[in-house]
């Protein structure tokens, strides 16, 4: 448990960070901006500390630059047929590799079949399919969930 100056403490350097990163006048308006959506989204009275504020809004812009990361990640994604979600996980000079999610092994073998002849019709030489198998959500049951295709680059096939 963090005692009450030790989060003062923490709360301060956050302080201190974000009016670096945004100077004290940006700083102030998100702060004010922080206030006016937590009374409007929890309807609490009185306003929040000052403290939790600070917490809220560093959380906030946190998260914004998680999801711009993750949707970084994303631009790697392209559909394949019948709107499969195929990720380029890995693109070296020599190797590349793929993920190939499923949701019903049996129902999506013909369509990783369709992935992998499209990929040899490229011209990349696969190498390896490795089975992703993991626990499903909520259940003790294992499944495969997906596949990593490693593919070998050919010459001039290289980036």
């Amino acid at each position: 448990m963090v005692s009450k100056d030790g989060k003062k403490e923490s709360v301060d350097k956050i302080r201190d960070k974000l009016v670096g990163e945004f100077g004290k006048e940006e700083f102030e308006r998100l702060l004010d901006e922080t206030r006016k959506n937590w009374v409007r989204e929890s309807g609490a009275w009185p306003s929040p500390s000052e403290e939790d504020l600070v917490l809220a809004l560093d959380y906030s812009i946190n998260e914004q630059k998680r999801k711009k990361a993750s949707q970084s990640l994303l631009a790697r994604e392209f559909f394949f047929l019948d709107g499969v979600k195929v990720l380029v996980d890995y693109d070296g000079e020599n190797w590349k590799i793929y993920y190939f999610p499923i949701d019903y092994f049996e129902f999506d073998l013909r369509s990783l079949g369709k992935f992998l002849d499209s990929l040899e019709e490229k011209g990349e030489r696969i190498e390896a399919v490795v089975p992703n198998i993991g626990r499903v959500r909520m259940t003790t049951l294992e499944c495969v969930k997906g596949f990593a295709v490693i593919v070998k680059k050919h010459k001039n096939n290289r980036q």
